[in-house]
């Protein structure tokens, strides 16, 4: 037992970052139990939506919300109205993630990890297709960082496009902090959309 916790502390000594992610994502988690996520979530979509950058595109990927998150159902009936060709992701065995085309009236079902994905079977599309991908995150930050639940799905799926797209967030301002501890992987996002403002750190590269 005393040699398991000796490897234990010496894992988080040798990752740093690691250790005040899981800091970090025990006390958001309190953060996001305090919000009124309904009303916050409706204004988030609701300026996400006249985005240009959503306004034009005609491929967008996002995703299915769970509880705790900002309500996407809303954002991806209206896409869906538009005439946007939506994706929504599908987790595999391995955690990884994969896109599947979504149309009004398609069902959805538990997948793998809890969350609502599309059912309907061979209508994968590559993510490269996709001018906007929305993304979801416990936090995020000015520079465009962004923390996740720590699975890494959507950071190997965006690391994995062969071509660009615009990358979005929605966020209430509580969870938009000034920095955010990250790693080589982390992938950074374009807009960062709350109730107040509308964030465009990349644009400064």
């Amino acid at each position: 037992m005393n040699d398991m916790l000796a490897r234990m502390g010496a894992s988080a000594t040798e990752n740093p970052h690691l250790d005040a992610k899981t800091a970090l994502r025990r006390r958001l988690a309190a953060v996001w139990a305090g919000l009124d996520l309904p009303l916050r979530s409706a204004e988030l979509v609701r300026r996400a939506l006249d985005l240009p950058e959503l306004v034009a595109a005609r491929t967008i990927a996002t995703y299915v919300a769970l509880p705790s998150e900002v309500a996407t159902a809303t954002l991806i009936a209206t896409l869906g109205d538009r005439g946007v060709l939506v994706l929504l992701p599908v987790v595999a065995p391995d955690g990884g993630l994969s896109w599947r085309r979504w149309r009004q009236g398609d069902p959805l079902s538990v997948g793998l990890r809890g969350t609502m994905e599309p059912t309907k079977r061979g209508e994968d599309v590559s993510l490269d297709q996709a001018e906007v991908v929305i993304v979801p995150g416990l936090a995020f930050d000015v520079t465009g960082g962004r923390l996740g639940r720590g699975g890494g799905a959507f950071d190997r799926a965006l690391a994995g496009r062969r071509r660009p797209s615009t990358v979005v967030a929605m966020a209430p301002d509580e969870v938009v902090l000034d920095t955010l501890p990250t790693e080589e992987h982390d992938q950074a996002v374009d807009i960062v959309v709350t109730p107040t403002r509308v964030l465009r750190p990349r644009a400064l590269d």
